[in-house]
């Protein structure tokens, strides 16, 4: 592992969670009713192209995260599988981003592909940090998916369907994990030797 590379993705990659808070709520201000029941999570009219343009920055940024979080990992398998889901979120979101022409059902199964990874990037992330030793931080990320997955079913959406209340915990939790691993010591970044 290089501790460097790691510091330096996810400081960077830690951004991505502010792009797309940014995101949503200037496309929320300039467009009555986003997010609807019906239409998930993709604005209609002028500002799809405000919204598809920050989720295309937001995805590439998560994606930098998920490298720094792939190198952190150090081939660990649940970790390297954690670093896979959330690559596989930061390129759905860019996907749910680029469609700057109307191609219907791609949207709407990316952002499908957004939760779900989501979800296996939460449960898997959570597992190999707490093997590391991270204890709080784990507990902390589980109870913020929960609850975005708690208040995502107060509105009747289902676990795997767009839901912001859970697009927004997840992504509390990204710039929370991005932030800690671009401030931890150098040193502290090596892995934790297991008992023998």
């Amino acid at each position: 592992m290089k501790p460097g590379v790691v510091r330096l993705l996810s400081k960077y990659g830690s951004l991505g969670p502010l792009v797309w808070l940014a995101t949503v709520v200037t496309t929320a201000a300039v467009s009555p009713g986003f997010p609807s029941p019906s239409n998930g999570l993709l604005p209609e009219g002028d500002a799809a192209f405000l919204f598809n343009t920050g989720m295309l920055m937001a995805g590439s940024l998560s994606m930098l995260l998920s490298a720094g979080l792939y190198e952190f990992s150090e081939g660990e398998l649940v970790g390297v599988a954690g670093a896979v889901s959330l690559l596989s979120y930061g390129f759905a979101t860019c996907v749910s981003g680029f469609m700057l022409v109307d191609l219907g059902e791609v949207q709407v199964v990316a952002q499908y592909l957004v939760q779900i990874s989501a979800l296996a990037s939460t449960a898997l992330t959570s597992l190999f940090l707490w093997g590391r030793g991270w204890r709080g931080f784990p507990v902390a990320m589980v109870c913020a998916a929960a609850l975005g997955l708690a208040m995502g079913a107060v509105q009747g959406v289902g676990p795997v369907e767009p839901s912001l209340p859970f697009q927004a915990s997840f992504n509390l939790w990204q710039a929370a994990l991005g932030y800690r691993l671009a401030t931890t010591p150098l040193e502290d970044l090596a892995p934790v030797e297991p008992p023998h």
